[in-house]
Order: C-alpha cells, then structure tokens, then sequence
C-alpha cells in the first residue's frame, strides 16, 4: 500500500514553499498585474504579461466559457506554449473549430499537433482522421546519410495516440472520476498513475494538488510528478523542473531519469524561457555525465537525445546552431549517435531553419552536409540542384528523397 501523506498542517505548509518559490520567478510586470483570478487581470494577462502569464490567462479563458474573448488569433503565435494553450481553451469552450483546422495544417511539433486534434476532438470533429494524423506523426520517417529512419522508433517513444485517447470523453466527467480515485487508498504505481491521468485533463486548479506533492514524495512518485507537470501545460511548472534538472545532490542513477523526465516535460511546456536552460543541459550533459557508469548501472540513457527534441518542440531559434553541429554524430550515444534526434528537432523548425541549413549544406563534410539536406527536403526544398553534388553521400540523399 502506498505511504500515507503527511498532515493537513504539512500539505499546507508545502503548498506556501512551493508558492514563494513560483513567485519569486516571476516576471515584474506578471507581479504588477497579478495573479489571473478575476475577468479583468485576465484580459490585462492576455494582453500585457509575459509569456507564461499569457498562457495562464489563455487556460483560464478556456475555463470561462463565458467570458467574450478572440482567441483564435493566438494560434499564429510564434510561442508554442502560447498555440498549445490557445488550442487546448478554445476546445474548452467548444469553439473555433475552422482555426483548430488551420492550426492543425501549419504545426510541426508533437506536443502542438496533440493538443490540436484533443481540442478539435472537443468540438466535434471526426475522430479517425485526428487519429490518422497523429499516428502519421508518430511514424515519419527523415531521409538521412544512410537511408530512411524513423526517430520515434529509434528513441523508442510514445505514441501520440495513446496520451490523445486518454482524454477522449467530457473532460469535466473525467476530472470528477480521477480526482475520486486520488482520493482513495491505492497502490502506489496505481496512484501515480492517476497523477498522470489527472495532470493530462490540464485543468489549472489541479496544479496545487500535483506540486504539493514534491515535498512528500518518494522518488518514483517524483519522477512521475515531473511527467505529470509536462503534461499539465501549466508553466507555473517551470521553477520546479528548472531544479530538477540541474540537481546535483542525487544520486546518479536517479539523476539520470530525472534530467530525462525533464526534458521532456519542458518540450512539452514549450516555453521560450526554458530554451537557455536545455542548451545549458545539453553542454553540462556531453561534459559531465554522458558515456560514465554511474552507480554500478553502466552507460547510461542518452539524455541527450532527448534534450535536442525538446529544443526542436520549443522552436528555440537560439538552439538552430547548437543542432546542425550535432547532424555529423553517429557514434555518441548507444541510439546510434545524436544526429537522427538533431535532425528531428531541425525537422520541427519549418522554414525558419532553411537559411542556416543551406549554409552549412553547401560547406559542411559529406555525412553532414547529406543530413542537412534531408532537414531541408522535410522542409519542403527541392532537391534537384544536389543530384550532381561532388560529395557522394549528398547525391545519395537527393536521390533518395526524389525517388
């Protein structure tokens, strides 16, 4: 059976902590406008605060379907934070189903996509093709130096689809029924279980219950909190996933799957703020932790792997560069090197990584220069003007995608 928490007087206590640790991070105007409680500092949020303050007020509006707002604009966004809470509201408050659609047609990271197809779910869009949709996601494939792969099978991800058919159903029926069930004595892998079933419903209200945990938490139901903070896509998150992954008093078994939970949680956060801090990951992480045993565990994960894709799902520009220098590594890391994941999160950019893709193409060794022009065929380049490239690999990889 699972450890019984502590004290009204100790959950209350650590509810305060963890509220002067998330106000201290905050921005000085968020401060001056104050906490989105009531309509009016709402749309002041909206329309003046910082990013993560902006995606607060968004998730409230979409909790206040009452309350006149055009949110459908926000889905142009160039925060994905912002797009993956404009979508998730506007499914909320049943509307925008014809933007939703757009949206969908335009999005190039996960997390977006998935939030998307729940939101339009939520307005009654047809399911298969939402379905359709993810599962293409899930199984793209990128034209690499030595042939066609797939990232999320080389990285042995998730399906989309199982965290989208999750949520399926009327979300506040859903909420009543996980929230019932925390409130009863389960096994502990059954509880954290329903943390995570729980944070995927994104109701802000709920995001007391989740950090009020950290404090009497054991070290699974931590690491299933740092999902489950991902998943609530509440950037409230932020302070304490920042901690996490910069932990040094842990052991480094457990550091490890900390650092990786992390990342992943903040890609699907997709805060612009949280880009610095994945760039300082990824050095700390080649630097200091990589390729080592630890603990008597052996080589471990390649957290790596997944601090790249969280860049590619913040759409971090600063982190353009820091990827194509990773398009020429096959050998460091037990998946076969990191330039499938560079490629990948390259691959989320569109357009935007174009011009510094074709830069480093027309200079860069043969082997990365081919998987360079792969990024670029996924980004819609035509590849013709490489088929009578000098370097071979490079010819290869143009054919390929003409093929």
């Amino acid at each position: 059976m699972r450890r019984q928490g502590g004290s009204e007087r100790h959950r209350e206590s650590a509810r305060i902590l963890v509220k002067r640790r998330l106000y201290g991070a905050m921005a000085l105007r968020d401060r001056l406008i104050g906490e989105p409680e009531g309509p009016l500092r709402l749309y002041a949020g909206l329309r003046l605060g910082s990013e993560s303050l902006q995606v607060r007020c968004i998730r409230g509006f979409g909790e206040r379907p009452t309350l006149r707002v055009q949110l459908e604009d926000w889905l142009r966004s160039s925060f994905p934070s912002v797009r993956r809470a404009t979508a998730a509201a506007l499914g909320n408050r049943g509307e925008g189903r014809v933007a939703l659609e757009r949206a969908l047609e335009r999005e190039r990271t996960e997390e977006g996509i998935l939030s998307l197809c729940v939101a339009l779910a939520r307005v009654g869009a047809p399911l298969a093709p939402l379905e359709a949709r993810l599962e293409t996601f899930h199984h793209r494939r990128l034209p690499t130096w030595s042939g066609w792969k797939e990232p999320a099978a080389a990285a042995r991800r998730e399906p989309p689809l199982d965290r989208f058919r999750q949520v399926l159903g009327d979300r506040s029926e859903l909420r009543a029924k996980r929230l019932a069930a925390l409130s009863q004595p389960p096994e502990d892998s059954n509880e954290r279980q329903l943390l995570l079933d729980l944070a995927a419903l994104q109701h802000p209200e709920d995001f007391s219950l989740l950090t009020a945990r950290f404090l009497s938490a054991g070290r699974r139901e931590e690491h299933s909190l740092h999902v489950a903070l991902g998943l609530s896509g509440d950037p409230r998150g932020l302070p304490l996933l920042r901690k996490a992954l910069f932990a040094t008093d842990v052991d480094p078994g457990r550091g490890f799957a900390q650092r990786r939970l992390c990342a992943i949680a903040l890609g699907r956060l997709g805060l612009a703020e949280a880009g610095p801090m994945l760039l300082r990951a990824l050095e700390i992480e080649a630097r200091d932790f990589e390729g080592r045993p630890g603990a008597g565990l052996g080589i471990q994960y390649p957290v790596r792997t997944d601090l790249l894709e969280a860049l590619g799902e913040l759409q971090a520009h600063a982190a353009i560069p820091v990827l194509i220098r990773h398009l020429g590594d096959t050998h460091g890391s037990a998946f076969g090197g990191f330039y499938l994941a560079a490629m990948d999160a390259l691959s989320r950019f569109g357009q935007v990584a174009v011009p510094a893709l074709t830069e480093h193409l027309r200079v860069a060794p043969d082997l990365e220069a081919a998987n360079a022009l792969g990024v670029l065929a996924m980004a819609g380049v035509n590849t013709q003007e490489w088929l009578k490239d000098p370097r071979r690999l490079v010819r290869e990889t143009a054919e390929r995608v003409l093929g």
